[in-house]
């Protein structure tokens, strides 16, 4: 490679540096393999597919790749590609992956590299040499055989590696811009940015704007691939960085430009605005802005919620884990972090626009599309009232523009679950969500791929793959040097989940419940096995929950209220709402709750009844999210005055104070005056059973004998039959007043002692 980019002869038509490198490549290959030699086979024959394709010898370009992917390493070999290193989990970016670690489907670098850790700069100064192209690791991770399968095929099809404008000047720019570009695809982002840096710096750049416009592209996508692949962290073997003869001043602007991407579109953009690569020059400076934004902002700080299954965050006798101030400080601060994200991401909306405007058929319109849509969402969705109702709607047609102008795209999916969330939560148009959920599921279903994870929740591998086939068969072609796709095999997944989990929770508010199982089941399993609980999703282990209520044919919400509703919208608000909250997904419940307390006009005028109704609610939603307790508390202090008081919920929402301040202190003699309270205005009500039996507990802790004994007979005469949801708690106020209470002293040894 370095003989290609030293020579160059305008005698012929092609680098005289290419014809010497392919002649000593070709002596290599006809030699009789020696041991050492049969271990660099590999390499030369890339290297020989490397130059032929580059000089325009597509078949011979295509049977040296084709050679090479046989020869690449086996795990038993040098590693598992070779070289020693590891083979990336199959859940990386595209079809196996490029990367180290799997980029988020909001965190995707740009053109699917990724985001990370830091590149290389250039090394000294040599006045008077000649460049020299060479990588800073002489042995750079080898490509997996799809990166390689891409090259075959587009030798086979005679593809272009750069613009045809770009192929009409200055034949050595355009051997740099070729090399880069067949680095980048093989995912070795050093060597590509080493000649992507050529025309654009010293004595190798260009007096054409247009290739130093694609050279800033090119560089851009490899500084971001680069990033997110961690070539930048591969340990170095003793071979100095890129040696090249930049002038002082150059050498500074390089470094001032590599590291951000975002600059290096700008100066490509402005270079050369009317290149057959702007809009993917744009749609890369537009993911590059939003990229950074979540890695500025992306990270919560607010620890995760307690796991299904138990553990020390579990519930203990009905009771709920208790408040932590440092929760709310977190939430808080969560919050700010959100507003900052949003507002960082909102940058790259204009670029999006810009690409729909100016590109309506260009192959970045499906993923600008997808971009502004999302984008428009959230900012509705933080948007104060007035504001909002209209940017969703924007939203809402940007992704039905999406899902219309390409049925068979792969942001399709997720498009559909945004439409049908916005029909179902904003608008509460039923039969609108279940004709774009009838839409979605017809587009899954050609997808032909299902959803399969492993014991613990998390998909196989072989699904993954599976669906990544099937991802880049709907994907449509884009030029050789144009950015493919950022939506992974795993994205797909997520899609078909969600659509059936919508699916699921239409018919289950609809009480067709017999439809519900099915969808449930194509969605993964939503119950842990044993020994998996620990680490099972938690919103997951909600869907268990809406299989059981399903198959017992009981919904998630009290019918007294749904009665209590005034209109048809405000039924299914609720509904929704409440089995949001059951499913384990308390933030979608909070934002239906919160329309009705505010008086949203899309509901009609409700009553107390369901005011009160969705203060009970949104104050359970606060405590099942554990970072707002406060403002629970606060909620159900609400039913001990007397216009809530009436009300059939109001026993249930006074037990739940008395629950949540009892383990907010740990002091039992504030919750015994709830519970008392309850026993005597509501003594007929289920909640007084729960309430006698907690009164016992807590009597047993103050050592308060008299209560202690009284409460427990009071309950075994009141309740002939195992306790309250048949939790068995006779059984035990029977062993407390047997065992317990005698152990206990009376007030006057008390008092004696």
């Amino acid at each position: 490679m370095a003989t290609i980019c030293r020579s160059h002869d305008k005698k012929h038509t092609r680098p005289a540096g290419t014809i010497a490198a392919t002649a000593a490549l070709a002596k290599g290959l006809d030699k009789e393999a020696a041991p050492s030699w049969k271990e660099a086979a590999y390499d030369l024959q890339l290297r020989h597919a490397i130059v032929s394709l580059v000089d325009g010898r597509f078949d011979a370009a295509a049977q040296a790749f084709e050679q090479a992917k046989q020869l690449l390493p086996s795990p038993s070999g040098r590693g598992a590609w070779g070289d020693g290193k590891t083979l990336p989990s199959p859940s990386g970016r595209g079809a196996w992956g490029d990367g180290k670690t799997p980029p988020s489907p909001s965190g995707r670098g740009a053109g699917g590299e990724g985001v990370g850790p830091a590149i290389p700069t250039p090394g000294p100064t040599r006045p008077g040499s000649d460049p020299q192209p060479l990588p800073p690791d002489p042995r750079p991770l080898p490509p997996h055989p799809s990166s390689l399968d891409r090259l075959i095929e587009a030798s086979k099809q005679h593809a272009e590696l750069i613009p045809h404008e770009l192929t009409t000047r200055q034949e050595k720019s355009q051997t740099a811009l070729a090399l880069g570009m067949v680095y980048h695809l093989l995912g070795q982002y050093d060597r590509a940015q080493t000649f992507f840096h050529l025309p654009l710096f010293g004595v190798t750049r260009s007096p054409w704007p247009a290739h130093r416009s694609f050279a800033g592209y090119g560089l851009a996508r490899a500084v971001v691939g680069g990033q997110g692949s961690g070539v930048g962290n591969q340990k170095r073997s003793g071979v100095s960085p890129i040696a090249s003869p930049h002038s002082r001043a150059d050498t500074a602007r390089l470094q001032s430009l590599i590291p951000n991407p975002q600059s290096l579109c700008l100066a490509s953009l402005k270079e050369y605005p009317g290149g057959a690569w702007r809009d993917q020059t744009i749609a890369l400076l537009a993911k590059v802005i939003e990229d950074s934004a979540e890695a500025g902002f992306g990270k919560s700080a607010t620890p995760p919620g307690p796991k299904a299954g138990g553990g020390k965050d579990a519930p203990k006798a009905g009771r709920s884990a208790g408040p932590a101030s440092s929760q709310e400080r977190d939430a808080k601060a969560d919050k700010e972090r959100l507003a900052k994200l949003l507002k960082a991401k909102a940058e790259a909306l204009p670029y999006w626009q810009e690409i729909i405007g100016q590109y309506p058929k260009g192959p970045c319109c499906e993923q600008a599309l997808y971009h502004a849509g999302v984008l428009r969402y959230d900012l509705a969705a933080a948007a104060p009232e007035g504001t909002s109702d209209e940017m969703a709607k924007d939203a809402e047609a940007t992704l039905s523009r999406l899902s219309k102008q390409y049925p068979k795209g792969p942001y399709a999916g997720d498009a559909y679950v945004r439409q049908i969330d916005f029909a179902l939560e904003r608008t509460l148009d039923l039969k609108g969500a279940t004709a774009l959920v009838e839409q979605g599921l017809q587009w899954a279903a050609e997808r032909g791929v299902k959803v399969a994870t492993a014991p613990d929740g998390t998909l196989t591998a072989a699904a993954v793959a599976e669906a990544a086939k099937a991802f880049q068969e709907a994907t449509a072609a884009v030029p050789l040097w144009g950015q493919t796709a950022e939506r992974s095999g795993a994205d797909l997944l997520a899609d078909l989940y969600n659509l059936h989990l919508r699916a699921a929770i239409l018919a289950y508010i609809q009480e067709k419940y017999d439809e519900v199982a099915p969808h449930l089941d194509a969605a993964g399993p939503a119950r842990p096995t044993d020994g998996m609980e620990a680490n099972f999703d938690l919103q997951k282990y909600g869907l268990h929950v809406l299989r059981v209520c399903s198959a017992r044919k009981t919904p998630a919400w009290r019918v007294d209220a749904i009665e209590a509703a005034k209109t048809d919208a405000q039924k299914l608000a609720l509904k929704l709402a409440d089995t949001y909250l059951h499913s384990q997904r308390p933030e979608k419940a909070v934002a239906i709750y919160k329309r009705f307390l505010a008086g949203d006009p899309s509901l009609g005028p409700s009553d107390k009844a369901v005011e009160s109704y969705c203060v009970m609610k949104l104050a359970l939603a606060y405590s099942v999210q554990k970072v707002n307790y406060e403002a629970s508390i606060e909620c159900y202090k609400r039913f001990l005055k007397r216009d809530y008081a009436g009300f059939p919920w109001a026993p249930t929402a006074i037990m739940r104070l008395a629950v949540l301040e009892y383990n907010a202190t740990q002091d039992p003699r504030r919750s015994i005056l709830r519970y008392q309270y309850v026993l005597l205005k509501y003594p007929n009500h289920p909640e007084a059973e729960r309430a006698l039996y907690f009164l016992a507990l807590d009597a047993l802790q103050l050592r308060d004998k008299a209560l202690a004994e009284s409460t427990c007979r009071e309950y075994l005469d009141r309740y002939s039959r195992n306790g309250w949801k048949n939790s068995g708690w006779r059984d035990h106020v029977q062993r407390l007043l047997t065992e317990e209470v005698p152990k206990l002293q009376d007030p006057g040894r008390r008092k004696q002692r």
